[in-house]
C-alpha cells in the first residue's frame, strides 16, 4: 500500500496526478499511535507524514468532490508474522505480547480493515481528511 501511495504522492508533486471528479481515496497508515516504544523514529515519521498527506490531499481534492481518508490498523492477523519470525516460538511470543497490549485482547483481521475502508468509501460520504483507527482501541490508551 505504501508503494502505491508513494507513487501517487510522487505523481501529485510532479503535477502528473490525474484525479477524476467524485470519488474517495483511502490510505493505510502503518500502525496506530500507541506502543511507540517498540517503533523506530523512521516508522513514526512515515506514519506522521502519511497522516498529514491524507489531510492535505483531502483539502486539495475537496473542490473536485474527492474525499480522502486514512485507516490506521493495529496488529492484523496475516501470514506476515510467520515470514518475519520463521521460528514459531518467537512468533507466538510476539503475538501473545501484542495481544496483551491491545485492549480488545485479540488481533484484527484483514476483513475488518476492508470493512473500514468500504465504510469510508461508500457510507461516510460527509467525511474527508479523517483518520479511522481500526486497532482494537490500541491508539486510545
Amino acid at each position: 500500500m505504501c508503494g502505491g501511495l508513494a507513487q501517487v504522492h510522487s505523481d501529485f508533486v510532479k503535477g502528473k496526478a490525474r484525479f477524476h471528479h467524485f470519488g474517495h481515496i483511502s490510505q493505510m497508515v502503518s500502525f496506530s499511535n500507541n506502543g511507540l516504544e517498540n517503533l523506530n523514529i523512521v516508522n513514526l515519521k512515515i506514519g506522521a507524514a502519511l497522516r498529514s498527506f491524507a489531510r492535505v490531499l483531502a483539502a486539495e481534492l475537496l473542490p473536485r468532490e474527492i474525499r480522502v481518508n486514512a485507516v490506521t490498523p493495529g496488529p492484523i492477523d496475516t501470514p506476515i508474522l510467520g515470514k518475519m519470525f520463521p521460528e514459531k516460538d518467537a512468533a507466538a511470543q510476539l503475538r501473545e505480547k501484542m495481544i496483551g497490549m491491545v485492549p480488545m485482547k485479540r488481533w484484527g483481521t484483514s476483513e475488518e480493515i476492508a470493512k473500514a475502508v468500504l465504510f469510508l468509501a461508500f457510507d461516510a460520504t460527509f467525511t474527508t481528511g479523517a483518520e479511522l483507527p481500526v486497532d482494537g482501541r490500541w491508539s486510545q490508551l
